[in-house]
Parts: structure tokens; C-alpha cells; sequence
């Protein structure tokens, strides 16, 4: 188990803040009816996504909130380490994405706002029953969503493209930090081309968490307790200039979950949800993350303006993605119907 008074993974994006880089994580309370919403700002070099949440909540008068918990229980041994280490290398490398639109002046531009997607109870479980039918999980199904809408419109060749999502793990379980609201997401990349159906990227997430790569991220991402600040910052910088991906896509769960169910409850308010949105940057422009609130999924989506400086047209792309997904699940219905 890690511990120590360090974030190292914060210090990513402390390192990134000090070139200019967005370092806040949005957080939206969105009322449905009337649109109205409350937003909050956090750093993530001293947050992580469930970190924030829980904080805001608590402040917010839902009372003392346990943290989400990750799948694994223990960590792979440490003769495992190296090859592990070596998986998470390969896992990372990826093609520079060719977007159809890039403005290097916007590079350190932060004015994107979060756009959202919300869809009803009923919407909601008609996805997990379509996936479940489909044996896909849920984040691939989305993802393919994803690519066929958003990222076609937005990569240089939509009959050719070829990059990768970040797909964030929650490591809380096997290993907690002194502060238990500070970062513990590690990860996996998914890599994508016009081709890729969701059963592949299901394959894909199988294999990585079985062969333990979000561990070998995870390492990684400490190397700070080797290198230093100072060899972090080096270290950022290069990466900045080399590694490009489409984006990140994360899922945040149910809320409430096992974890905080009876003290959550007393808080519904159907007409009002939950949003948590990435900071984004060049080097992950396209930005989700997932939240099911009281049965509702929820989505932010947010578009970094260096490849799409038109963010009505993002809000357009947010419409086609959420579209895409009924109108998919609508025609596996009439589909079983007529047979």
C-alpha cells in the first residue's frame, strides 16, 4: 500500500499548471427543469473526480460520505512489477491524433465550458439492458457512441483515423493515501480507428485489467518519488510535445453506491443532478466523464478550443452523440419487435 504525504500523481498537474496548463476539475449541481446550476472548481493536483465530489457533498449538508472503492483487493507481486511495467509502456504509445481543425495559439486557452447530456430513469436502463443483452460493458458501448459521432466529426479523415482514450481506474482498495480524497486514479489506454465496435473495446479493457496495466501506470505515475519535481517538470514538458490522444473517458459510477446509499437517499431531489467535468488540454482535448445519479446517467462532454473553437459546434456534437445512443438502442428494439 502507498502512502506518505505526497500526491505524486497531483504533482502532474501542478508541474503542467505552472506552463499554463488548466488544472481544475468542474463540478455542476444542474437543475433539469429550470437549468439553473451551481458550479464548483477544484485543483486536481489535490483532488481526484470521487475526492471532489464527496467534499462538495459533505459541504453541501449530505453528511459523512465513504469513498467509492475499485475492483482489485491487493496489488501484484513485485516479481511481477517489471513486466507489468513494461505492458503499461507499450499500453501508452499511440499515434498522434490529426484533428481536422488545430490552433496551436489556443493551446493554453481554458474558456471551454462543459457540455451535459442527461438521460431519464427509464433511458438509463434501457442502455444497461441493451449492454447486458449486447454482453458489453457500458463504457464501451458509450465509447463507440462516442467515436462515431464526436470524433468523426472532429479528426481530419473520418474514414481513417487512428488514437487512443484514456480510461481512468479507481485504485482505492489495495492502496489508500494519507489523504483519501487526493488522487488515486491510474489507468488504461484504449486504442481506437475508424473500425473499432464496442465488443473490441470491450476486449480491450478485459485484457488490460486482467494483465494488471492499470498497475503499471500506476508506478509510473509515482516515478516523482525516483526523479523529483524537477524531473517531473522535464519530464511533462517532453511528454507534452509527443504524446497526443483523443481524449479521456471516465466513469465515475453509480451515486449513491453501496457506499453511500442510506445517507444520499435523503437528499433526492428528482429534478437535480450531479455533473463532474475533466479540466482538459491539448494533449487530451476531448474530455468525458459519466455519473449515475438516482438511476439518471449523466455525461459531460468538453471540447478543448484548440480543435474546436466553435463551441456551439460542440454542443451540436453533444446532441448527435446522445442521439446516436437512443437511436441505437431504439433499433435493436424494433428489431427483436419484428423477429
Amino acid at each position: 500500500m502507498l502512502s506518505g504525504k505526497t500526491d505524486w500523481l497531483g504533482k502532474w498537474y501542478e508541474v503542467a499548471a505552472e506552463r499554463g496548463v488548466n488544472d481544475k476539475i468542474t463540478f455542476w449541481e444542474i437543475d433539469l427543469v429550470s437549468k439553473s446550476k451551481r458550479q464548483f472548481y477544484y485543483s486536481h493536483a489535490k483532488w481526484d473526480g470521487a475526492g471532489g465530489l464527496i467534499d462538495i457533498l459533505e459541504k453541501n449538508g449530505f453528511g459523512r460520505l465513504k469513498l467509492p472503492h475499485g475492483r482489485d483487493t491487493s496489488k501484484p507481486s513485485l516479481l511481477s512489477r517489471l513486466t507489468i511495467i513494461r505492458r503499461a509502456l507499450q499500453n501508452m504509445k499511440s499515434p498522434k491524433v490529426q484533428w481536422k481543425y488545430r490552433s496551436p495559439d489556443l493551446d493554453l486557452e481554458n474558456s471551454a465550458q462543459p457540455h451535459y447530456i442527461s438521460f431519464d430513469r427509464e433511458e438509463t436502463a434501457s442502455i444497461a439492458d441493451y449492454c447486458k443483452k449486447q454482453k458489453l460493458s457500458q463504457n464501451a458501448f458509450l465509447i463507440e457512441m462516442l467515436n462515431q459521432t464526436v470524433i468523426k466529426s472532429l479528426v481530419a479523415n473520418p474514414d481513417d483515423y487512428d488514437g487512443s482514450w484514456l480510461f481512468p481506474v479507481n485504485m482505492r482498495g489495495p492502496v489508500w493515501k494519507e489523504n483519501p480524497l487526493s488522487n488515486h486514479s491510474s489507468g488504461i489506454y484504449l486504442r481506437c480507428d475508424q473500425n473499432t465496435s464496442a465488443s473490441l473495446l470491450h476486449r480491450q479493457m478485459k485484457t488490460c485489467l486482467s494483465n494488471k496495466t492499470h498497475w503499471g501506470i500506476w508506478w509510473l505515475g509515482h516515478i516523482g518519488r525516483i526523479v523529483g519535481v524537477r524531473g517531473m517538470r522535464a519530464l511533462s514538458l517532453n511528454s507534452s510535445k509527443k504524446s497526443f490522444y483523443f481524449g479521456t473517458f471516465s466513469n465515475m459510477g453509480v451515486w449513491p453506491g453501496h457506499e453511500q446509499g442510506p445517507v444520499l437517499a435523503s437528499h433526492l431531489d428528482e429534478n437535480k443532478v450531479w455533473l463532474v467535468a475533466t479540466p482538459g488540454s491539448v494533449n487530451y482535448p476531448v474530455g468525458i466523464v459519466a455519473l449515475t445519479w438516482f438511476g439518471k446517467l449523466t455525461m459531460s462532454l468538453k471540447i478543448h478550443r484548440s480543435i474546436c473553437p466553435d463551441q456551439k459546434f460542440a454542443e451540436h456534437l453533444k446532441d448527435q452523440w446522445r442521439s446516436k445512443i437512443l437511436q441505437t438502442i431504439r433499433q435493436d428494439q424494433e428489431t427483436k419487435v419484428l423477429a
